[in-house]
């Protein structure tokens, strides 16, 4: 009797190993494709990285910087401008106005869903003052018009920070940019044109500045119509070079270089602008760079450069 209850237990003991074996639960893995050792990964070896990484620009990036530029509220600006402003004290917001000028004249300042409209000779936002401090700038659109010349935003010896921020307009430059540490970061500049005068235009023109950042933004000149350069790096006022400038993932068009550097008469004077990721259109004179004394590769490094059609690198 005990022998037949041994015989019986075993019986089932087959009957649920195959089972188990049916299952997968057992054995070789059921899948044929995996041969993978059945032994703990070693810790030591570093994780897979079969994940591709981030290509720039990826599809629809500059669209994406086109369409966050300017107003944020549109609907919140009244349509026809009010009047100049010069801004007094300290920790003001502006927000919601449709102003001719702005005049920037204490610390820690904000600037949000703004139109200036401008129509004069030199600058539509002025912040140059020794007491601007910490002003940031945030979805403006910017509609110059100068019969002689301007800036859309003239920056002193104090960093600003400038974001999703439309500029277009005539007769005048998009961005002076002086002092150090500024970070102008989604900026979309276009449709900049002369009428009825011979100066030459500028997307952005640092002078003199010693740390200056601008990131993942838009600049499209029009060679036909007066521009000189999407970026010009030019000495300061006592011939201070232009230093610690980076580029980073923008898309750049027009003038006669599109990247450009001024030489500079100081012998030591260099101008040392860093550029990390740009797409170049095929709108310009003579080159996507400018490689004179004082630009590239002498004064400069450049990575990531693309011509923005093919995605070809520029020589």
């Amino acid at each position: 009797m005990k022998k037949t209850a041994v015989l019986g237990l075993g019986v089932i003991v087959v009957a649920i190993v195959a089972i188990l074996f049916a299952a997968g639960r057992i054995g070789p893995s059921s899948n044929p494709s995996d041969s993978s050792p059945t032994t703990p990964a070693d810790a030591s070896q570093p994780a897979s990285t079969t994940e591709p990484a981030d290509e720039w620009p990826s599809d629809g990036a500059k669209q994406g910087v086109i369409d966050a530029a300017g107003l944020s509220d549109p609907s919140a600006v009244p349509e026809e401008p009010e009047t100049d402003l010069t801004v007094k004290e300290d920790g003001t917001v502006i927000e919601n106005r449709h102003l001719t000028s702005l005049q920037i004249r204490a610390a820690n300042v904000t600037v949000r869903n703004v139109k200036i409209t401008y129509r004069g000779s030199t600058w539509a936002i002025r912040a140059d003052h020794e007491r601007v401090d910490n002003l940031v700038i945030e979805n403006v659109e910017l509609d110059l018009g100068s019969t002689d010349s301007c800036a859309g935003i003239w920056q002193g010896a104090k960093p600003i920070t400038v974001r999703d921020t439309e500029i277009t307009g005539y007769n005048c430059d998009a961005v002076k940019a002086g002092g150090g540490g500024s970070l102008y970061e989604g900026v979309y500049i276009h449709s900049m044109r002369r009428e009825d005068s011979d100066i030459h235009l500028d997307g952005f023109q640092p002078q003199g500045v010693d740390g200056l950042t601008i990131r993942n933004s838009v600049v499209e000149m029009d060679t036909d119509a007066g521009a000189n350069s999407a970026f010009i790096a030019t000495p300061g006022k006592d011939d201070e070079p232009v230093r610690n400038v980076l580029i980073q993932e923008v898309w750049f068009s027009g003038g006669n270089f599109i990247v450009a550097s001024t030489v500079n008469k100081a012998a030591d004077a260099c101008h040392q602008v860093t550029i990390d990721g740009i797409a170049f259109s095929r709108e310009y004179r003579y080159g996507p760079l400018s490689k004179n004394t004082g630009g590239f590769p002498d004064c400069g490094t450049v990575s990531r450069a693309i011509f923005e059609d093919t995605h070809a690198p520029i020589d």
